[in-house]
């Protein structure tokens, strides 16, 4: 028999449990053969070809899922396109700084600012977004304002390392 079949069945946790389906094409086995098991593991382009074939699976969650796979990934500009799809689900400000991360890395210093101020608005306990912002500025030769940034950050998480870490390096920027 020539035909193809689909099979594999991946699970995927998010929050209490996301389910989807992976299509994986194979040949089917001959008859007297067993089917040998399979232990790869599904990569990013799985989940773009997954949420194009199946838009019922066009989610909030596996879009946030394939776009911390592909930042993970160092593939921002794919990442990107996940963030984008999933905020206009819903407005999320974890989304939003991890899509500023992304524009950061792909260098739109511009459209990062936008994303980390609009995490901030979502979620002002998001010390992140701001953490983010304060990098960006300083980055951009705008120390002053990053300073600020982080000085505020640090009364309000004075425990944060990565706060204290960035409030310290800030202050020996002239």
């Amino acid at each position: 028999m020539q035909s193809r079949i689909v099979s594999g069945v991946v699970g995927l946790v998010i929050g209490l449990a996301v389910g989807f389906l992976v299509a994986r094409q194979q040949a089917p086995a001959p008859k007297a053969a067993a089917a040998a098991p399979t232990t790869a593991v599904p990569s990013s382009d799985h989940f773009t070809r997954l949420l194009s074939v199946r838009p019922q699976a066009n989610s909030f969650e596996l879009l946030i899922e394939v776009a911390n796979r592909d930042m993970d990934d160092g593939k921002f500009a794919q990442a990107i396109g996940s963030y984008e799809r999933a905020l206009r689900i819903r407005d999320d400000a974890h989304a939003w700084t991890d899509l500023g991360v992304c524009y950061r890395n792909t260098g739109r210093a511009a459209k990062a600012l936008d994303a980390f101020e609009r995490a901030a608005k979502a979620d002002p306990d998001l010390w992140q977004a701001e953490y983010n912002r304060a990098v960006l500025l300083a980055d951009a030769g705008r120390a002053g304002e990053a300073r600020t940034i982080a000085e505020r950050l640090r009364m309000r998480y004075p425990a944060q390392a990565e706060i204290v870490a960035l409030e310290d390096a800030l202050k020996q920027r002239k």
